[in-house]
């Protein structure tokens, strides 16, 4: 892990000299890094793809590839909704549900009362303890001849 990595941007552009690997992360540096990784990958499963010898065909065949990649993708998503059903379960939930918050406003007193609004409603389980567990740990005596 770089040290670049808890450093904000902001800070980089306020600082004086902020470093040359600064600009190992920034522009088209990254698009070059994974271009050069699939011309790496490429090259060992046995195409001729080199990126300083011919960088416009190791271009095409990146954007080749991402594209059959997508393609696939997709057509293995829809071929397991086909399959398997369960479109209803892509959708995102509401966003009130995804945070957690509610606009109800609920006050307290120092000793935990409600004094103002409505306290929420516990969580019911199908178990008769309902939410009143008690864990009971009974030990054997260890009995060695």
């Amino acid at each position: 892990m770089s040290v670049f990595t808890f450093i904000s941007y902001s800070s980089f552009m306020q600082a004086k000299f902020a470093g040359e690997n600064f600009f190992r992360y920034s522009g088209e540096v990254e698009d070059v890094q994974n271009l050069q990784l699939f011309a790496w990958n490429a090259a060992a499963r046995g195409n001729d793809v080199h990126l300083n010898a011919n960088p416009t065909a190791g271009e095409l065949l990146h954007k080749e590839f991402r594209e059959k990649k997508a393609e696939l993708k997709d057509t293995t998503k829809v071929g397991i909704l086909a399959k398997y059903g369960g479109e209803k379960y892509l959708q995102a939930a509401p966003r009130e549900l995804r945070q957690g918050q509610t606009e109800d406003y609920v006050e307290y007193s120092r000793s935990g009362q409600v004094v103002k609004g409505r306290e929420r409603v516990k969580n019911k389980s199908k178990y008769p303890e309902d939410g009143n567990v008690v864990t009971v740990f009974l030990f054997a005596p260890c009995l060695t001849p």
